[in-house]
């Protein structure tokens, strides 16, 4: 009795399973992937605040793709951008091109605009450029532009009619063109104002005559669908061209073309260029699947210039050709090689030109009058000036003439 409070021995008896007893030290240890699950969850979520923080306060992407642009490319033709086609007809009058509206016609003084060349028409001649006849009924077209040297382009045209709306090509007949009725490439084709004695007296055709170069040769039309005359039977390709400079001609007056009509269009100044002593150059051109030779008329070190001639053609002539004028260089500069750096009009009767000598140490600007084009030497001076005993500084900025009492006065700045 005295000991009841003591435990009664367990009876309880274990069952233990021998095999699960056995230790396996080569297994791994179980993973718990909920909490791993989780901790990865934490550390992405906090990465994407921290990126999200970056972008949000971080500095701004540029705003641009490429490359900067540099000095160097202010003078790269490439990037030159091109310039919307426009046309003044008159004081108060402009023809533009405008996209997706073909050419259109404004009048300054009342403000209404038209229509002269449809969006249609454009789109289906893919024309890049315009120009309106002075009468206002016809618009030249140029399209599929080839460009061939630095300045030089041939070109197709296109005549349309403002009236009808309809437009055709521009041909040449037999005689000129390899394949008559068939549109060829020009080097240049332009209206002329007025021209009323090539146009047989037809006061129809004032206003919507023709001037065109076709491989070096200059031809005149009275209308669009006229027979063209040609102005200069004494052309030939590659040795006597006008209107179309060489390669040389071609860098001096930085112009494609070498045809200025007078103001009111009454005369025609032309530049004709010889190449027949111009020592020739063999070229190898690579086309097609074979080299072949090309020779070039270029003058080097020692040789022989091209010789200019500027003529200038009386249009208001009954004769065919009409009757021409040659504007010659001072007398000093005659006897030796010379260059013609600019010309162009100072008036309806007054055409001035620019000449260098061949050794480039003088210079001189002419002036020729009408009726009879005899030239005389306004100006004359050295044509490099020597700057602090190191750099030449030329003077070939075009003049600028206007009438005080009857007389011209030009001035000119260096461009």
């Amino acid at each position: 009795m005295g000991r009841r409070w003591q435990v009664a021995p367990d009876t309880t008896v274990q069952v233990v399973d021998p095999i699960g007893c056995k230790k396996d030290d080569n297994a791994p240890a179980p993973r718990n992937w909920a909490s791993i699950i989780i901790a990865l969850s934490i550390i992405f979520s906090v990465l994407l605040l921290v990126l999200m923080a970056a972008l949000l306060m971080g500095p701004q992407a540029p705003p641009f793709f490429g490359r900067r642009m540099v000095m160097a490319d202010l003078f790269d033709p490439k990037l030159k951008p091109k310039p919307m086609a426009y046309q003044w007809l008159a004081d108060d009058k402009l023809a533009y091109m405008s996209e997706g509206a073909g050419v259109r016609l404004i009048d300054l003084s009342t403000g209404s605009n038209s229509t002269l060349v449809t969006d249609l028409a454009i789109r289906q001649t893919s024309a890049d450029g315009f120009s309106v006849s002075p009468d206002l009924r016809y618009v030249l077209l140029r399209h599929d532009v080839v460009m061939g040297r630095r300045n030089l382009i041939s070109a197709l045209y296109s005549i349309y009619d403002v009236y009808t709306r309809h437009y055709y090509p521009l041909t040449l007949p037999d005689g000129l063109a390899s394949t008559p009725s068939v549109p060829v490439r020009l080097q240049h084709a332009q209206w002329v104002p007025r021209a009323l004695g090539l146009t047989q007296n037809s006061t129809e055709d004032i206003g919507r005559s023709l001037v065109v170069v076709y491989n070096g040769s200059l031809l005149f039309l009275a209308n669009p669908s006229a027979a063209p005359v040609n102005l200069t039977p004494d052309a030939s390709l590659g040795v006597l061209t006008y209107g179309q400079p060489d390669l040389l001609y071609e860098e001096l007056l930085e112009e494609g073309t070498a045809v200025w009509p007078s103001p009111e269009g009454a005369s025609l100044l032309v530049g004709a260029f010889d190449d027949s002593r111009v020592r020739t150059l063999p070229v190898l051109r690579y086309e097609g699947g074979f080299p072949h030779l090309h020779t070039l008329r270029y003058p080097t070190v020692g040789t022989e210039l091209p010789e200019v001639l500027l003529w200038l053609y009386d249009l208001s002539s009954v004769h065919l050709p009409p009757t021409r004028y040659r504007l010659l260089p001072p007398p000093s500069f005659r006897s030796s090689g010379h260059y013609l750096l600019g010309c162009g009009w100072a008036q309806e009767d007054r055409v001035w030109a620019s000449w260098v000598t061949g050794d480039l140490s003088s210079s001189a600007l002419t002036l020729c009058s009408a009726p009879f084009w005899f030239c005389s030497t306004v100006r004359a001076a050295p044509w490099c000036v020597v700057l602090h005993g190191a750099w030449c500084s030329t003077v070939r900025a075009a003049p600028r003439f206007s009438m005080v009492r009857g007389a011209p006065l030009y001035s000119s700045a260096p461009r």
